[in-house]
C-alpha cells in the first residue's frame, strides 16, 4: 500500500513539475481576440490596408483588405482549421492579390501558435503563412 502511494506521489509531482516548465501545452484559446494582419507569405502587409481577424465563439471574420469575410473555425490542440470562408465581392485596385493570398492562407491553415504576442498561423507543412498583431 506504501509504495502505491509513493507512486502517486511521485507521479504527481512530476506532473506537476513538468507542466510548471512549461513541457505540456497550454491551450490559449483565440475566441475573443481580435487582430491586425501583419505579413502574408512572408510580405509585409500593402500600406494602407487594415486587413482584420476577429474570433467569436464559433466563427471567424474580419476585412481581407477591400472585402469583409467569415466562416467557421475550430480550435483544437494547437491546430487551427477554418471551414469554408464567404465574402462580400467589391474589387478595390491594389489590393486583390493581397485579399487572395490572406484568404487562401486562412483556408489552408492547420496550426497556430502565439510567439511574442503575435499569432502566427501555419499551413500543414508547418509554414508560417500568415503573422498578426493584436488590435489594440
Amino acid at each position: 500500500m506504501k509504495i502505491y502511494k509513493s507512486l502517486f506521489v511521485l507521479t504527481l509531482v512530476l506532473t506537476l513539475s513538468l507542466a510548471a516548465c512549461g513541457i505540456f501545452e497550454r491551450e490559449t484559446g483565440l475566441e475573443g481576440t481580435s487582430w491586425s494582419l501583419v505579413e502574408v507569405n512572408g510580405a509585409p502587409i500593402v500600406a494602407g490596408t487594415v486587413p482584420t481577424l476577429v474570433f467569436e465563439a464559433d466563427r471567424a471574420g474580419g476585412n481581407g483588405s477591400c472585402n469583409t469575410f467569415g466562416g467557421d473555425y475550430k480550435v483544437e490542440n494547437g491546430k487551427l482549421t477554418f471551414g469554408p470562408i464567404v465574402s462580400t465581392l467589391m474589387y478595390c485596385e491594389g489590393y486583390m492579390d493581397q485579399e487572395s493570398a490572406y484568404l487562401s492562407a486562412l483556408h489552408e491553415a492547420a496550426e497556430y501558435q502565439i510567439q511574442g504576442g503575435n499569432l502566427h498561423i501555419m499551413n500543414a507543412d508547418g509554414q508560417v503563412s500568415l503573422i498578426l498583431s493584436p488590435q489594440k
